[in-house]
C-alpha cells in the first residue's frame, strides 16, 4: 500500500505534487478510522503544520493554482476536506483551522486572516 510509505519516499512514485496528498489522504483517514472504531476524521489545518504553511503568505511561494491569492492558498485544505468527506462522508468530516497564528514564523497579514475566514465561510 503506497499510503504506507513515508513521505519521502513519495516522489519516487511520482506522487510530487499537492494532489499527491488527494489521492492518498482519503484512503488513509477511511482506512484508519475503519480500523480504530472512530467516529470521525478531522484534518489538522493549524499549528504551522502543512496545510496552514500553504494557507500563509510567507511560506507559500508557489505560482501555480497552490499559490498566489488567498483563494489559491486555501485550495489545497479545501480540497482536502472534499475529498475526505467524499471517502468518509460530511457527516464524520471536520476540519481545525488556526487563522492568525505566530506559531513557527507563520505571521500572516491581518487582511489574509480575513479572507481566509471568508472562503472558509463558502
Amino acid at each position: 500500500m503506497l499510503w504506507k510509505l513515508p513521505v519521502a519516499e513519495w516522489a519516487r512514485h511520482g506522487l510530487t505534487e499537492p494532489s499527491s496528498l488527494l489521492t492518498l489522504c482519503p484512503l488513509m483517514c477511511a482506512t484508519t478510522m475503519q480500523a480504530g472504531g472512530f467516529d470521525g476524521i478531522e484534518i489538522h489545518g493549524g499549528n504551522g503544520y502543512l496545510l496552514q504553511a500553504f494557507m500563509a503568505q510567507k511560506t507559500n511561494q508557489r505560482t501555480d493554482k497552490y499559490g498566489g491569492s488567498v483563494a489559491n492558498r486555501c485550495r489545497l485544505l479545501l480540497e482536502t476536506v472534499d475529498a475526505v468527506a467524499a471517502a468518509v462522508g460530511p457527516e464524520r468530516t471536520a476540519v481545525k483551522i488556526q487563522p492568525g497564528i505566530t506559531f513557527s514564523d507563520l505571521i500572516e497579514p491581518e487582511a489574509d486572516v480575513k479572507e481566509v475566514s471568508r472562503v472558509r465561510e463558502r
